[in-house]
């Protein structure tokens, strides 16, 4: 039956990291997952951090679930806002977005962040 587990990398490296999953069976054989490529954006000021995957923008943070986020291109266009919905890790979902330089605005009882990301 399917398991649902998560594990966060205390200390990614800046870019794109490269991250897959080794299974060992009771009986001692392995079989290694595919591998999922990462891109790390950057560290919010409170260590939160950000990272674009094929599942949309994961973030990281220490903000409450009712905090609001922003993503802005470059001009200062709004191109989506929301809440983050859970605490801890929350998956953003994105529309179709060029390539380009994106900023992450969260606005929590904590204050305010921003963090720019590749597309």
């Amino acid at each position: 039956s399917p398991l649902y587990y998560a594990d966060r990398d205390e200390r990614p490296l800046p870019g794109t990291s490269y991250y897959r999953l080794r299974q060992t069976d009771i009986d001692g054989r392995s079989t290694l997952s595919a591998v999922v490529p990462v891109h790390f954006s950057g560290l919010l000021p409170n260590g939160s951090s950000v990272h674009v995957s094929d599942e949309g923008l994961v973030v990281f943070h220490d903000h409450a679930s009712d905090a609001r986020y922003s993503v802005l291109d470059m001009g200062g266009k709004l191109i989506t806002t929301g809440r983050l919905g859970t605490l801890t890790r929350s998956v953003l979902t994105l529309p179709t977005l060029d390539q380009g330089v994106y900023v992450l605005r969260i606005e929590g009882r904590t204050g305010v962040e921003a963090v720019r990301f590749l597309r």
